[in-house]
């Protein structure tokens, strides 16, 4: 695991300064804390950090060069299958200098160029430099576990692992407003949009060549189906060929010269990783941490439950509130993008503490997107099967005079009743962005104009056009894959871990568990009673009861608290600050004063959401671009 950043100068333009190449490597510290590495030609730059976890010498440092010079690589993640293709290249002949997975991807390039980018399991983002024909290949992973940005301007290609890394090789960076509409609905900004104008991510699954010519459009060598071919496997058959898969593919992801531990969160996903892991290794760490002021969201005695069944080693991190509102800061500063999942905060804080025990952990990421766990996965199994519901939107006037907000179970249930009657009138596309939205469009379009409107409508038609949306269940499955787990949980994920210098692997995002999961019937996974369910059952005999009938159970910030106790004051005088937003001129100050008001009503519902997208853009803005 690792970062890096480079510019390439085409078209006869002058090197960049020196100094802004090492500037963008110190600003990757954090995912490589272990070693620095500076690879420089008069049209190339690479800067690299290492956060060593396979063969920790010297020799496997990055850039790295191929034996004949020609090829130059500036990597981050792991290829989990290394092993295998070095087994394969050395019965071909070719001899390896390092224990590395970077070398063995290396070789494989010289030996294969872009095809052998189908042959990769894992994560990863890279660069790799041909010196002989002047052309740079930048390529990403699969599921976009691992993230790479890129832009154009003034004939200098910059990229890198952040934006932050981007920055000093850039100059001064302006606000792409085609982000906007996005962001203020969904959270966070999908590929392949980025905050900054003229700089993009590049697609998951994806690569692009570069020339004196200038970049290429993106080539994808894996793309999620618009319509998978479902097996004709019988429940029992898929349960068996998931259990064998999921064993295999942990000996492969707990491979590292570091140690390895597992998050444990209490839930389903978490817990199957750890079972299947401890059959072969038992003494694999596991981590949790627990909330002591919030008994509700303190999931802890279930981890303890699973360690103890599963004979593994367990550590409890026990946290306040107050330690997710301390670290608070520090998050906001080092967000490249605004991202509001405020989950980051809880994320961020197992990172920091596990980050002390271990230096790679793996993750239950995928579970929910390839099994069918969301709320939204069971709602349209529901309307599926009962569509009288469509008409059951005279209940919404009842139903919105009861309390409705995220404070507390009966509160959350009325609203969480609301999204779903509201959706349920929609044509299936419209109806899962409507449930995948935090933003209320109305609000969205009285803070930011008509225009805002126009452009989440632009984007919304964009999305739907991508797929056929006849089957509502399984697209609503792989649109989740393609715009939730890439954009908003991986995401999360990578960035919150990274700050504290921790790899994180999700073996549920291996590309057999994925093929596997993408030929499975959908009412495998999940209905109008269940969620999970071939995950659940493939491993009911080793699960505790506990878990086994537990539903998910998601963890929320007190957000709404915060807002109306200590966060108050610096929202109003810092944030939404009137004669700022006049200055800023990009939202409507009085929409922005009711925001506030309807915050501390009874019908607050999903405000404090949107008023904390408002605060997470507002602070990366006064960073960035004031």
């Amino acid at each position: 695991m690792c970062g890096f950043a480079g510019w390439l100068a085409l078209r006869g333009a002058p090197p960049l300064r020196a100094e802004a190449l090492r500037a963008a490597g110190v600003a990757l510290t954090a995912r490589g804390p272990d070693a620095a590495g500076l690879y420089e030609e008069p049209e190339i730059g690479l800067a690299h950090r290492r956060l060593a976890i396979l063969d920790l010498s010297p020799e496997a440092h990055q850039p790295m060069v191929s034996g004949d010079g020609r090829y130059v690589l500036a990597y981050n993640g792991e290829i989990l299958n290394f092993r295998h293709l070095r087994k394969e290249l050395e019965q071909e002949g070719v001899a390896f200098r390092t224990r590395s997975d970077t070398e063995v991807l290396l070789r494989l390039w010289e030996k294969e160029g872009p095809a052998c980018l189908l042959r990769l399991n894992g994560f990863f983002a890279f660069a790799i430099w041909d010196t002989l024909k002047k052309e740079l290949f930048l390529a990403r992973d699969r599921m976009g576990i691992k993230p790479l940005y890129y832009g154009w301007r003034h004939n200098y290609l910059v990229f890198g692992s952040e934006p932050k890394a981007l920055l000093p090789l850039w100059g001064r960076p302006e606000l792409n407003l085609s982000a906007l509409a996005p962001y203020f609905m969904l959270t966070y900004i999908p590929a392949p949009l980025s905050a900054f104008k003229e700089i993009y991510k590049l697609p998951p699954g994806t690569w692009m060549k570069i020339s004196d010519q200038g970049p290429s459009e993106p080539n994808f060598f894996w793309k999620l189906p618009s319509d998978p071919t479902v097996e004709n496997l019988t429940f029992e058959q898929a349960k068996d060929q998931l259990r064998t898969t999921l064993s295999e593919v942990l000996e492969d992801w707990l491979v590292a010269d570091v140690p390895v531990g597992i998050f444990l969160s209490g839930g389903l996903d978490s817990a199957v990783l750890t079972l299947a892991a401890a059959r072969r290794h038992p003494e694999v760490a596991t981590f949790s941490i627990g909330f002591k002021d919030e008994p509700f969201y303190d999931e802890t005695r279930y981890a303890r439950l699973l360690a103890q069944k599963a004979g593994v080693p367990h550590t409890v991190f026990s946290l306040s509130l107050n330690d997710l509102l301390d670290i608070l800061p520090s998050v906001l500063d080092y967000l490249d993008e605004p991202f509001a999942d405020s989950s980051a905060l809880a994320v961020s804080i197992l990172s920091r503490e596990v980050r002390k025990e271990v230096t790679v952990a793996l993750s239950g990421d995928g579970g929910d997107e390839l099994f069918g766990g969301y709320q939204k996965h069971v709602a349209e199994a529901i309307i599926q099967r009962y569509p009288v519901l469509r008409r059951g939107y005279f209940l919404l006037p009842l139903l919105r005079l009861l309390p409705h907000h995220r404070s507390g179970p009966w509160a959350n249930r009325v609203r969480q009743l609301i999204r779903m009657m509201e959706g349920a009138r929609l044509k299936p596309c419209r109806r899962y962005l409507a449930w995948a939205s935090y933003g209320h469009l109305d609000w969205c379009t009285e803070a930011l104009g008509e225009d805002f409107k126009k452009a989440w409508f632009q984007y919304a038609e964009n999305f739907c056009a991508e797929r056929s949306w006849e089957d509502g269940v399984q697209s609503t499955l792989l649109a989740d894959l393609q715009l939730v787990l890439a954009n908003d949980m991986l995401v999360k994920t990578d960035r919150m871990s990274m700050m504290h210098s921790l790899e994180v692997r999700p073996p549920l995002l291996d590309n057999r568990v994925v093929d596997l999961a993408l030929r499975i019937p959908w009412r495998f996974k999940c209905g109008p009673r269940f969620s999970k369910k071939i995950l659940r059952d493939a491993f009911r005999e080793e699960l505790p009861p506990e878990i086994y009938t537990r539903g998910k159970r998601g963890f929320e910030v007190p957000l709404r608290k915060w807002f109306l106790g200590p966060l108050k004051s610096v929202i109003e005088k810092e944030y939404l600050d009137p004669d700022f937003l006049e200055h800023q001129k990009i939202f409507n100050p009085r929409a922005a004063q009711h925001l506030i008001k309807k915050l501390a009503g009874p019908d607050a519902g999903d405000s404090a959401w949107w008023l904390w997208s408002l605060i997470v853009f507002q602070h990366w803005y006064k960073k960035h671009l004031n």
